[in-house]
């Protein structure tokens, strides 16, 4: 039996007798989990871009078992001294992970604070949790918002040749979950809801 620990879980590789407790079995997991976690192991160890789905869920368990072999591999090779090796839980990979796979923070790693006693970002535009690659669709989004006219979810659609929910899961998702941005709507005469961040 092989099991490599990533992001604070312990993933089943080889043979299935004698797992410990909380093992997880990658065939176990549904298709949505096991594109994310194999879109992490990707990004952490720079192999490549993120996919959304695995066209053949087998194949997509068998590519994950090679990447956690791989990636445990190279926590167990000799680095030179100048590379540093991946970290095995690193709080921003935390961030791309759902809630129900991100790892339980232990008694030291606890938050000193609640949730509700965080301060919240004012009217002047919160500085963003992650980072935003030039040139790309989320970062043209963030500028189509931060017009003074804002942009409507259509307008949005059409500028970045979106369908109208994608356009409403990257404001939701990206910009007000994952970046913190302080992103605004209020409805508009003839372009219905108008979408802006305050800068």
């Amino acid at each position: 039996m092989k099991i490599v620990d990533f992001l604070g879980k312990q993933y089943v590789v080889e043979g299935t007798v004698g797992a410990p407790d909380g093992a997880i079995f990658p065939y176990t997991l549904p298709s949505a989990e096991l594109v994310e976690l194999r879109n992490i192991l990707v990004s952490n160890m720079d192999l490549g871009n993120r996919i959304k789905m695995f066209q053949n869920k087998s194949k997509g368990i068998k590519k994950v078992i090679e990447l956690l072999i791989k990636y445990d591999d190279i926590l167990d090779d000799d680095l030179p001294a100048d590379m540093e090796p991946a970290p095995t839980v690193d709080a921003t990979l935390n961030d791309d992970l759902p809630d129900h796979m991100a790892p339980t923070p232990t008694v030291d790693e606890a938050p000193a604070e609640t949730e509700s006693a965080k301060p919240t970002p004012t009217g002047e535009a919160a500085a963003p949790k992650g980072k935003v690659r030039d040139g790309s669709k989320q970062a043209a989004l963030i500028e189509l918002l931060k017009r003074p006219e804002g942009a409507s979810i259509k307008e949005i659609a059409d500028a970045l040749n979106w369908v109208n929910h994608t356009a409403r899961g990257a404001i939701s998702r990206d910009l007000k979950k994952r970046l913190g941005l302080p992103v605004t709507k209020s409805r508009i005469e003839g372009r219905g809801q108008v979408y802006r961040i305050a800068s």
